[in-house]
């Protein structure tokens, strides 16, 4: 087994660090600079990481501890353009939802750092498809370090 390096990590890669274990992703082992990190015994290029997440096809939105954004990919920045867009990054992620979203999120954050580390899933019925939303705790060395929203459109036939 290899040593692990003392790391000062920025806010945004503290929050990622733990989401790059997503399916989709990689399971990160210990070593993270500032182009690069290992994953599985294997190097992944951090900016190509970035880009594939910033790519997905459905909308991303990463909050801190204190439910400010700190995240958005592409896809949300479009589907959020009427609330402010790229701007909502550092604003709390209840600017963007009504009061009985608002009171869901707070309850879910309150579940998070009680210790349930279960993703919250729910679907919000459009015209024509469903949006399938997940949402799931970021958790690094025992604690809540904020939550991840993946919304997904799932299309009836």
């Amino acid at each position: 087994m290899g040593s692990s390096l003392p790391l000062t990590l920025d806010p945004f890669t503290t929050l990622l660090i733990p989401i790059i274990s997503l399916p989709a992703c990689f399971c990160l082992n210990a070593f993270v600079n500032r182009k690069r990190c290992f994953a599985m015994n294997k190097l992944v290029d951090l900016d190509k990481l970035l880009e594939m997440i910033d790519n997905v096809q459905g909308e991303i939105v990463i909050a801190d501890e204190n439910i400010d954004i700190v995240y958005m990919n592409k896809e949300a920045v479009n589907k959020y353009e009427k609330y402010g867009g790229k701007a909502l990054i550092g604003k709390s992620l209840l600017d963007c939802h009504n009061p009985k979203s608002k009171d869901e999120i707070r309850r879910m954050y309150k579940s998070f750092a009680n210790g349930d580390s279960r993703p919250w899933q729910y679907r919000i019925p459009e015209e024509g498809y469903v949006d399938l939303v997940t949402v799931t705790p970021i958790i690094s060395n025992r604690q809540v370090k904020g939550c991840m929203e993946m919304v997904v459109k799932i299309y009836e036939k």
